[in-house]
């Protein structure tokens, strides 16, 4: 059932704009909060941005997801179903439909409007940590579960004459049974073709689910249990991992190595991470109330935030990079405008400015040429590999800002709430 419910948001008076026209990489903007929202009764436990619209879903242990509008006034609309913690919840490739994972050991599939259907499907002999669609077929998702299992599923969806969208099946398709413990997470790359799952059993799993074999590579995290694994949007080659040992890796999945390691970051575990849409940078969350946001092409943490009152388990970035939400066990989902500048955006901006600096200024041939091989090394330097560019081992400091720093509005709003069902 979906209801619309009271809750309560502040705005924060933003320090900087979400354009990074005038930005130069490096000497970006502090990030400033956007807004906050309450409104669940448990500690959050996972965020997923609309690909489309201006809205964030969250889930939380009181059972409840919740599906919040960050651009304008409106209530709040909670889907209720589940009959234990929500883990995850997850949006299809257009956001119209909604994936979500429970203690109940179901996972639901969601039209996520009010009066919309929903399928429960019992995934798993035990809890269901985590679900995901697969970024390209939005027919097939992914769950983990407590009985160390991975499943994969298909489900079918058809939207009739008059605009409602009626489920027609799912089906099981296989399991992957490689792990020893329990799952924590899965996720598909960006072609939709490999599936990587984290485990308690210290290790990262990728399946090719074209195949109906085990896993095709295994990469062992001796720093601590991953407790949180995902592709880099750039492409299938690199998988990040958030570690309960306070540290944040990357792998090359082809050389099946670890080629970053972020370590002390926190004084715990890193419990989520989320890339930027760029794959340049990542937000980084912990037990603590901070956040860390990672420059992966320099290797090195760029600034460290201040705000929430108590330990974060979620983040995750929008389809465009100028916002991510952060959420924990303070019960409130916190949105950032971190203002952040891509490598490509940074190299096209300088390159912009060379030629309008030459255009509009006497040069004579000898500055010319060495304009000339300034930009080629710049090219050369600008083609090297992610690899290449980042160091193996980062320990250094970022800029800190503190969530007291920035200007809050002097009042919350909320509104008065309205129920709608929805059917099964």
């Amino acid at each position: 059932m979906a209801t619309a419910v009271t809750s309560s948001s502040a705005g924060v008076t933003t320090k900087a704009s979400s354009s990074t026209a005038n930005f130069i990489r490096g000497q970006e903007p502090v990030p400033s909060l956007l807004n906050h929202y309450r409104g669940h009764k448990g500690p959050i436990t996972s965020l997923c941005f609309h690909p489309n619209l201006q809205t964030l879903f969250s889930s939380s242990c009181d059972g409840y997801i919740m599906c919040w509008n960050y651009r304008k006034e409106t209530r709040a609309l909670r889907f209720e179903g589940h009959c234990g913690p929500v883990n995850e919840v997850n949006l299809s490739r257009y956001g119209d439909l909604m994936l979500s994972a429970s203690d109940d050991g179901t996972a639901r599939v969601w039209v996520p409007i009010i009066n919309g259907q929903y399928i429960s499907v019992k995934a798993h002999n035990g809890a269901v940590r985590t679900a995901c669609f697969n970024p390209v077929d939005s027919t097939i998702f992914a769950t983990g579960g407590n009985d160390k299992t991975v499943k994969l599923w298909a489900v079918q969806a058809a939207k009739m004459k008059s605009g409602v969208t009626k489920f027609k099946s799912h089906d099981f398709i296989r399991s992957y049974r490689s792990h020893k413990n329990w799952i924590q997470s899965v996720r598909f790359s960006p072609d939709g073709n490999l599936l990587c799952s984290a485990s308690d059993d210290k290790t990262v799993k990728i399946f090719d689910i074209r195949e109906k074999g085990e896993c095709i590579a295994s990469l062992n995290c001796d720093l601590g249990s991953p407790l949180y694994a995902e592709f880099n949007p750039c492409g299938s080659s690199y998988i990040g991992v958030a570690s309960s040992q306070n540290a944040f890796l990357m792998y090359d999945v082809r050389e099946r190595k670890l080629i970053q390691s972020y370590v002390n970051l926190f004084n715990g575990p890193v419990t989520s991470f989320t890339f930027h849409p760029s794959g340049d940078f990542a937000v980084c969350v912990s037990e603590e109330t901070k956040i860390k946001i990672l420059d992966l092409i320099e290797g090195r943490p760029i600034f460290t935030l201040y705000g929430p009152r108590k330990g974060i388990g979620a983040t995750a970035f929008n389809a465009n990079g100028n916002l991510f939400a952060t959420g924990g066990k303070d019960e409130e989902v916190l949105i950032w405008e971190p203002t952040l500048l891509p490598y490509e955006s940074a190299k096209d901006d300088e390159e912009q400015t060379e030629k309008e600096n030459i255009g509009g200024s006497n040069v004579d041939s000898s500055s010319s040429t060495t304009t000339s091989e300034e930009k080629s090394s710049k090219s050369a330097t600008n083609s090297k590999s992610k690899v290449d560019q980042t160091p193996a081992i980062v320990k250094s400091n970022s800029k800190n800002v503190s969530l007291d720093s920035l200007s809050r509005t002097s009042s919350a709003t909320s509104t008065t709430p309205s129920s709608a069902s929805s059917t099964s």
